[in-house]
């Protein structure tokens, strides 16, 4: 007996041993991009590091705390670790609410000042299916991409113009995505938290309802002389 449990024991040694061996490879050959997806999910499923959202509700107000996310290389333009959380917004209510502006911040561990260098992206959608249906506007669904909209760290806030708002139906649900940057520090190891802020107002304030709209922008560009511009732009 007891050289069947030394045996079993070597040979879940052994697959364990290969088992490493073959996700290190497997880890090696991924992509910058792909190995903080990895990294960041093991990370959190082990809770190794802070795994969960934290959402804080108040008046006009709903702040969202992220994750911890690790820095712990150069990651440029989406390359970095990011967070996604599922939100349902207005849920129960009776009547629509409003958002009038969103803000999106990051903060080193340890401090307490947004640093710009380290925000990617923030993007904010809402599912459009639940949003038009729950609104009456079924003819409005899949007609665009639902971006409410983006931040980056060129603009970390975007508030409406007064009077203007985007209506949150009832049962709404959103998707908040927040990837990180780090262009500059090398040898870097430390962990940031993204705080998103959605500006809100009460069904009763008679704003008028915004539609997010896309834009598409075409320059002028020559496949033989790609460095040529037919413009001459300042």
């Amino acid at each position: 007996m007891i050289w069947k449990k030394l045996f079993r024991r070597k040979v879940f040694v052994s697959l364990l041993v290969i088992g490493c061996v073959a996700f290190g490879i497997w880890y090696y050959q991924l992509s910058n991009r792909h190995k903080a997806i990895v990294k960041t999910k093991l990370l959190h499923t082990f809770r190794i590091i802070d795994h969960d959202w934290e959402i804080d509700e108040r008046e006009s107000m709903l702040s969202l705390e992220s994750p911890d996310l690790l820095v712990d290389n150069i990651y440029h333009s989406m390359d970095g670790p990011q967070a996604i959380l599922n939100l349902n917004l207005n849920e129960g209510g009776t009547k629509v609410q409003w958002i009038t502006g969103f803000k999106a911040e990051v903060f080193k561990d340890g401090t307490q000042t947004h640093n710009n260098d380290f925000l990617c992206h923030t993007n904010i959608d809402y599912y459009d299916a639940i949003h038009y249906k729950n609104l009456n506007l079924p003819k409005r669904i899949n007609t665009q991409y639902p971006r409410l909209g983006t931040l980056s760290n060129g603009i970390n806030e975007l508030n409406f113009p007064p009077g203007f708002g985007f209506p949150v139906a009832v049962d709404d649900a959103f998707i908040i995505a927040s990837r990180t940057l780090n262009l500059n520090i090398e040898n870097a190891f430390f962990k940031v938290k993204h705080h998103i802020t959605l500006k809100t107002e009460n069904g009763d304030t008679p704003l008028k309802p915004l539609q997010p709209k896309g834009l598409v922008l075409m320059l002028p560009y020559d496949l033989d002389n790609p460095y040529k511009s037919k413009k001459n732009d300042p």
